[in-house]
This record gives structure tokens, sequence and C-alpha cells, in this order.
């Protein structure tokens, strides 16, 4: 209809008419180009808005984890500097149950955890590049740094593991059958001289524990920021949403 009119307004040489008829085209197409614009946007904006709301989630519950991690990565760097405290002491104790159990602690060590999903999902596709706080990106990539550390000091000693290690010849190994497989291990019974001959290897394991019980304090510290500019994030994102009109 606008093209014919158009058409008739040029064979009648009207070119105020057409001028307007062109005039009113291009507003048209302008007014279609930015309804799309503020539709995508506003798209945009909301999966952002979900996007930090499943992070806060996620990071909220990797915290967590990161808190339980650090306790038991403590946990074991205490027990086997006890041991190794006893060891130089030269008597043998005379608690054996204790010292199974510092031996036990000895033998654990501890592995990083797994990034959260949504996170993961979101830097592989890059959208997280698509943020548009400055903060919270400088924050998440602080806790990619945190958690590379883990690459070297990620799993066990050699004595840990190797079977012909003084430390493991030291002891008399047997499992709880009724327990999962990770957690089935158990000192029936050990040889105190052998264990004192393994002074060094114990030490070894003490400064490993001791970096990764590092590993989950700095990986919590950006965890915990993360979080921090989350929190701040949705609740200026709940601000935002309240004060539209």
């Amino acid at each position: 209809m606008l093209l014919r009119r158009i058409t008739k307004h040029v064979k009648d040489q009207n070119w105020f008419a057409v001028a307007l008829d062109f005039f009113i085209v291009v507003v048209g197409i302008l007014i279609a180009f930015q309804i799309t614009n503020w539709n995508d946007l506003r798209q945009s904006h909301a999966a952002e808005r979900a996007l930090v709301e499943r992070l806060n989630n996620e990071f909220s519950t990797l915290a967590d984890v990161l808190e339980q991690r650090l306790v038991r990565g403590e946990q074991l760097v205490s027990g086997t500097a006890e041991l190794i405290t006893l060891v130089r002491d030269g008597d043998e104790p005379q608690n054996k149950d204790a010292v199974k159990s510092l031996l036990l602690s000895a033998s654990r060590y501890n592995a990083p955890v797994a990034s959260p999903t949504t996170f993961s999902d979101a830097l592989q596709s890059g959208r997280l590049s698509n943020l548009r706080d400055d903060t919270l990106r400088d924050a998440l990539n602080g806790y990619v740094i945190s958690t590379d550390w883990w690459a070297t000091v990620d799993g066990p000693v050699e004595p840990q593991i190797d079977p012909n290690s003084t430390f493991n010849e030291a002891i008399t190994w047997g499992v709880y059958p009724e327990l999962a497989d990770a957690m089935r291990q158990r000192v029936i019974d050990y040889d105190w001289a052998l264990v004192s001959e393994a002074e060094r290897e114990l030490v070894a394991i003490y400064r490993k524990q001791t970096l990764q019980a590092e590993a989950y304090r700095l990986e919590l510290v950006e965890v915990e920021r993360v979080l921090q500019v989350l929190n701040t994030a949705a609740s200026e994102g709940e601000t935002s949403r309240v004060s539209t009109p």
C-alpha cells in the first residue's frame, strides 16, 4: 500500500509527499531496529541475572565444600606433624592406637575440588566475557588463578604410594570391607623402628599435605571474594528491577 502511494506521488511529481513517505519509511525502520535492540538487551540482561544467580548458588556450595576440605587438610597436617614429633622424641609411644591413627593421617593426601558446572560451561562458551561487571570478572579470574596451584601440589608423594618405601614397609595394612573403597584402608600394626627410619619420608609427606591445605585456603579466599561480588551484583539487580517502571 505504501509502495503504491509512493509510486502515485512520483507519477504526480508530488515531491513533498514522496519525501514524507520516505521519511515515514525510514522512521519506521529505525523504530523497528530500536525495538529489536531493546528486546535483545532485555534478554541479555535477563540471561546475565540468571547466570549470576546460578553462579551464586554453586559458589556457595563450593565454599562449604572447601571449608570442609580445609578442616580435613589441616587435620592431616596436624597428625603428620605430631607423628614426626613422636619419632624425634625417640621412645616408642605407649598408645599404639594413637600411633595407628597418626600413621593413617600420614597416608592420606588431598585433591582439588571440581569447578562449579555453570562456571565451567560459561567459561568455555565465552559468556563470562560478556559480564558487564568488571569487578565480577576480576574476581572470577582470581578464582581461576587460585585453582592453578593444584597443578603443582595435587596427589600423593612417593612414600605414600610406593609399597617399598620405608613408610609403607613399617605398616601392616588392612581394610574395612564394609566401607567405601576410598576409606577402607586401616593400620593393623606397625614397626616403630621402621617408622623412625621413615622420618625424612614423613617430612616430605608433611610438606605436601601443608601445601595442599594451603591450596584449599587460597582457593577458599578467592571463592569468598567471588561470592561477595556476586551477592552485590544480585542485590543491585533486584534494586534495578524494582525501580524500573
